[in-house]
């Protein structure tokens, strides 16, 4: 509980905060043809990582143009579909504090790239992802509505109201980061 009440203060600090410094406003259609390098931060919850996983599973093995880096939590990590260009980072027990937030050593290592895009796959906000997709500085930042998604994205899906519906959301993602798919 106290967690949850020193969470709420830093989210509301940084809202102060952010009203004096507004990011600037981007072309859409540029940010997303530059897209190169993409942050994904994926789902803690393994009913939503499962669907995440297999729309993942449709990225083609030979695409040049696109290099994701994967935060995934320790337990998931053997189960990303595996492309040579991607890196996966697994977080463990000791990378996060109380507040969610990921030690900077492990943000270090995840910031350590350049992203021109971040997307957070968790439907359910979580600070943590939310701070490190903030953090990357990434031009294009993709993450799902909630009452501090304007804080940290500057595109907000519309959380799906049934949990099957997540696929097609988990799509739309892919369709704003133009991410093609070896589908058939």
């Amino acid at each position: 509980m106290w967690d949850k009440i020193q969470q709420w203060f830093a989210l509301q600090r940084m809202r102060w905060d952010t009203r004096k410094h507004r990011a600037e406003t981007i072309s859409f259609s540029r940010a997303v043809k530059d897209v190169r390098n993409i942050l994904i931060c994926l789902p803690w919850e393994y009913r939503e990582f499962r669907v995440a996983r297999y729309v993942l599973k449709f990225l083609p093995q030979s695409d040049e143009h696109h290099q994701i880096t994967f935060v995934v939590p320790a337990s998931y990590a053997d189960m990303i579909p595996g492309r040579p260009q991607d890196r996966v980072i697994a977080v463990n027990g000791n990378s996060r504090d109380k507040l969610g937030r990921f030690n900077d050593d492990f943000s270090r290592q995840v910031l350590e790239y350049t992203y021109q895009a971040a997307a957070d796959f968790n439907s359910n906000f979580d600070y943590g992802t939310s701070l490190l997709c903030l953090a990357s500085e990434a031009p294009l930042r993709i993450g799902f509505s909630s009452p501090y998604a304007e804080l940290f994205f500057n595109v907000e899906i519309d959380k799906p109201e049934k949990r099957f519906l997540l696929e097609g959301a988990y799509r739309s993602i892919q369709r704003l980061l133009a991410i093609e798919t070896s589908e058939k």
